[in-house]
């Protein structure tokens, strides 16, 4: 008992584990008569392709800002891209899920929707070295 997983896959009993009392899943409730009667998404399902679409959001201000100071007229399709392609993994991720009936690890769907979605965009504008080259400025006070 010790070696096999108590709730179906290991990834849903470390998700499931009392040992962390912070809130580190959203828990959705499902009812195909699967072994695990939840659809998990952890917090590094969100976490990580977030740091990438927030990162895409700062790259669109940056070459938006070059073009146009005004804020009100910035373009914003790296990042309105990107979170299209986040909830589309997430569709995908969940019915993968739903139609196996196990645990599927959502970074699998959510990492080469949201990268894969940056990468066609900055092919098809030619911004892909600009994209790569990027890096934020810091204030340094």
């Amino acid at each position: 008992e010790l070696v096999l997983p108590k709730n179906g896959s290991v990834m849903a009993d470390v998700a499931m584990s009392p040992m962390i009392s912070a809130p580190t899943k959203f828990i959705f409730p499902r009812d195909n008569g699967a072994t695990f009667p939840y659809s998990l998404l952890g917090l590094g399902d969100v976490l990580v392709p977030g740091l990438l679409v927030g990162l895409l959001l700062r790259y669109d201000n940056a070459e938006g800002s070059k073009s146009d100071p005004d804020p009100a007229k910035l373009s914003t399709p790296f990042f309105k891209y990107s979170l299209s392609a986040y909830s589309l993994g997430l569709v995908v991720s969940f019915a993968a899920s739903f139609i196996s009936g196990k645990g599927q690890p959502a970074l699998l769907y959510l990492v080469p929707f949201t990268v894969g979605s940056a990468a066609v965009l900055g092919w098809r504008r030619n911004q892909i070295k600009n994209l790569w080259d990027f890096t934020t400025k810091t204030d340094e006070s």
